[in-house]
């Protein structure tokens, strides 16, 4: 179990980014059941990848320093903010909660600025820097969606 946490891949918070935005699809669609099933997934994995990455970093921390400072990996932190921002917007399209979905947009808007600025930071300092062509991933564009979803209050 402890191998498994901190092994435990941050980019998995993407699953709740795309069950969020399947739920919010559906529930547009007025396809209820749907976007309630995919809401319910959100409430149960949430917390549980949460309480993981909170573990992984008490457990972990300089593995987790060395991944959120890195070319290769560092981004991938930041599906954290998109997923906390899509199932604000869950509760409060689906719920009708604007205080829960408040709380989640501010607490994501926090994590940006401390994953942000800790990433391109560590990334800008760091010794090794990679050649352009292997420096640059996929990964980096959730620097960008993560930054106009928390910062521009999309999707409210």
């Amino acid at each position: 179990m402890k191998k498994a946490i901190q092994q435990f891949p941050v980019a998995y918070f993407a699953l709740i980014m795309s069950t969020g935005i399947i739920s919010l699809a559906a529930d547009g669609l007025h396809l209820q059941a749907v976007a309630e099933a995919f809401f319910y997934v959100n409430l149960m994995l949430y917390p549980l990848f949460v309480l993981l990455l909170v573990l992984r970093v008490v457990m972990a921390f300089q593995a987790v320093r060395a991944e959120l400072t890195s070319h290769d990996q560092g981004a991938t932190y930041l599906t954290l903010v998109p997923a906390t921002c899509l199932l604000g917007n869950q509760f409060v399209q689906l719920r009708q909660q604007t205080g829960v979905g408040s709380a989640l947009w501010m607490g994501a808007a926090v994590v940006w600025l401390i994953l942000v600025y800790s990433f391109l930071l560590g990334v800008s300092v760091g010794e090794e820097k990679p050649p352009l062509e292997k420096g640059f991933n996929g990964s980096w564009l959730a620097s960008t969606g993560s930054s106009y979803r928390s910062l521009s209050g999309a999707g409210r």
